[in-house]
């Protein structure tokens, strides 16, 4: 693991920086990449809190889980009384090869593309020592301008509550490969149930999915006295869409604590509970959305670990297991219960530290009812020229089956880049 001294930089400069550094890199959208928004201007890097962005080292967790500020610190002046609020951006273009095969028929698809990215604008800052805000607005050709993640966070001492829309803090809640999310944990029951106008939350989206920003407000924390640090967060949320809350709502409880081992490596563990309720909408002849008199009630739990080798800490071990359970899919004929369970192995190593890194990631789920099984394989490397431009390559492989219904073979090259300012 990677220790991080900082030094000849007075401690308030050190917080505003970090808190933007961290929010930016972590938790304002599931795909933001490093955005060095204060680096230019306090002399440090993305490397002070990650191995490998989004990969946070345990100096980046513990300030994440303080509220992204330095123990004992606070900003006495507001973030504009100190220099121009500065809006951040990051670009992520790509050249992608996909070849798809159909086991079943036997067709096969080859296609060659460069990516539709969209560009990030990134913004955030101390309003006084303890309010701040973070935000996201991403600029996307097929979509639009959307805000991505907007909100405040307070910091009450040990206790930091958020408002707003934001990404709910999992064990793992950042990809770290580029294009491929964890099937379990970015599972969306109304989709692998193949719905599109029948037993669909308001709006036609399901709107508790959770690998997704939510309108939520928090809590939560780093309770230091705890071993080496125990972190929690509480939440309650309207889900993706901010829907009327008699519509749509869930809770959600994350923790885990981090311990050292041999020669002083860390492990952690955690669990989070993920569990809510939504009506159910279905489209009338004028094509409006009608409560159709259903409500599903789903619930998510996941348990997970991540270790480093005990010896050069440049070897990075991680899995996560998850149970999914909702009790009113439509699944073409009645409603019923749709189970899933899913886990994932994940590997990753500093080849140069602060400059070259290879992953490697195996997932799996399946859903029951519907006798569907997904396996899904990644590997890639990573060479940061400079801490915020890399270059990236990734070969992934993806084999969603049901008997008889759907055998699908799908290799993806992806050969990028990120560069930010």
């Amino acid at each position: 693991m990677m220790r991080c001294h900082l030094q000849n930089t007075s401690v308030p400069y050190i917080g505003s920086f970090l808190a933007v550094l961290i929010l930016s890199c972590t938790v304002i959208t599931p795909n933001a990449r490093a955005i060095p928004l204060f680096a230019r201007k306090y002399k440090t890097t993305c490397f002070t809190c990650h191995v490998s962005v989004p990969m946070l080292n345990e100096f980046g967790r513990r300030f994440q889980a303080n509220g992204y500020r330095i123990a004992n610190s606070e900003p006495k002046t507001p973030t504009w009384d100190q220099l121009p609020i500065v809006l951040a951006f990051a670009v992520t273009p790509e050249v992608i090869y996909t070849h798809s095969k159909d086991n079943i028929t036997n067709e096969v698809i080859d296609s060659r593309n460069f990516s539709t990215y969209g560009v990030d604008m990134l913004t955030a800052g101390d309003f006084g020592s303890r309010l701040s805000w973070f935000g996201d607005v991403t600029v996307d050709p097929k979509e639009g301008a959307g805000i991505e993640s907007l909100f405040l966070i307070y910091h009450a001492g040990a206790i930091n509550f958020t408002l707003g829309k934001q990404i709910l803090r999992t064990l793992f809640p950042i990809q770290f490969t580029l294009g491929t999310d964890y099937l379990a944990q970015s599972y969306d029951s109304f989709a692998d149930a193949s719905l599109t106008d029948k037993g669909v939350p308001i709006g036609g989206t399901n709107t508790l999915l959770l690998e997704e920003a939510s309108y939520a407000v928090s809590a939560f924390g780093w309770v230091p006295d705890i071993l080496n640090g125990f972190r929690y967060e509480l939440a309650f949320t309207s889900g993706n869409d901010g829907v009327d809350l008699n519509d749509a709502s869930a809770l959600f409880l994350s923790t885990d604590q981090t311990i050292y081992y041999a020669n002083n490596a860390p492990l952690k563990v955690g669990l989070w509970y993920y569990t809510g309720k939504h009506k159910l909408y279905d489209l009338d002849s004028t094509g409006a959305w009608i409560y159709d008199g259903h409500e599903n009630t789903p619930w998510r739990l996941g348990i997970g670990a991540d270790i480093y080798d005990p010896w050069v800490k440049r070897i990075n071990l991680n899995g996560q297991y998850m149970i999914a359970n909702d009790d009113n899919i439509y699944n073409g004929s009645s409603f019923g219960q749709q189970r899933m369970t899913g886990s994932f192995l994940g590997l990753t190593a500093i080849l140069l530290p602060e400059k070259m890194y290879s992953y490697g990631r195996w997932d799996h789920k399946e859903v029951n009812e519907l006798n569907l099984s997904d396996t899904q394989w990644t590997m890639g490397l990573k060479y940061h020229f400079v801490p915020n431009v890399f270059l990236s390559g990734e070969l992934a492989f993806d084999n969603p089956k049901i008997p008889h219904q759907l055998d699908n073979s799908t290799t993806t090259l992806s050969i990028g880049t990120m560069f930010a300012y």
